[in-house]
């Protein structure tokens, strides 16, 4: 009877670890897949802020191109006006030089010598504004290009 008893007390022992055992893998086994779905959503998230990042990255060069488009266009025109200018400021020039050769009845001050001293001070000054504001553009135009493309214009 005695070893009955043991026999019997070592069965409800081994029964208990055996239960013991299979509880342990089951909360090992919820807790590894609380764990791996927990990871997975964390990567979800990071997976979709990472999209939304470079969306917002693709968007700011897309405007930063624009940008430097308009720029470019903005100082070609600048480049032109001031080509434009050169041309009657040249010949408004000349044409009071040649008046300032004249001599005698023909040194005249007439209302078209009136007209080509107005002018040329003010293609002057407007050449001169178009100039101040193409250099402004350079720096800025280099700048946006920096960020945008990494080159450095030396």
């Amino acid at each position: 009877m005695i070893l009955a008893s043991k026999s019997s007390e070592a069965r409800a022992s081994a029964e208990r670890i055996r239960m013991d055992a299979a509880r342990l893998c089951r909360e090992a086994n919820d807790k590894t897949t609380r764990t791996q779905s927990d990871v997975g959503r964390r990567l979800g998230d990071r997976i979709g802020d990472i999209e939304y990042w470079k969306t917002e990255v693709h968007n700011e060069t897309d405007q930063m191109i624009t940008e430097i488009d308009a720029l470019n266009r903005a100082k070609a025109a600048l480049e032109k006006i001031i080509a434009d200018l050169e041309t009657p400021l040249h010949i408004a020039q000349e044409c009071l030089y040649n008046r300032e050769k004249r001599q005698g009845i023909d040194l005249v001050h007439d209302d078209v010598e009136r007209a080509l001293l107005k002018v040329s001070p003010a293609s002057q000054s407007v050449s001169q504004v178009f100039l101040v504001s193409n250099q402004d553009l350079g720096p800025i135009y280099d700048e946006v290009r920096f960020f945008v493309f990494g080159e450095v214009v030396i």
